[in-house]
């Protein structure tokens, strides 16, 4: 399951089809790659990975688990 800001059963939007990207790539997973390690590599893939993403969340249900990953390039600036 991938989670957007898009409702799922509408096409993607134009200009952003990384919902599709990722369905697709997980759908290419091995069955080794199926765990949070095989997740977080393909949420790192661009353009699901790009400029604007903040931070990724990964949820195994069956081991009550949720990891996050903080992206280190955000940072704060001075002006």
């Amino acid at each position: 399951m991938v989670q957007t800001n898009y409702d799922h059963w509408l096409p993607d939007p134009f200009n952003d089809k990384r919902r599709t990207i990722a369905e697709n790539l997980l759908d290419q997973l091995q069955n080794n790659l199926w765990n949070e390690f095989g997740v977080l590599a393909v949420m790192e893939t661009y353009p699901i990975h790009n400029d604007g993403t903040f931070y990724i969340i990964i949820m195994n249900a069956k081991y009550n688990s949720l990891i996050a990953f903080g992206q280190p390039d955000i940072t704060q600036t001075e002006n």
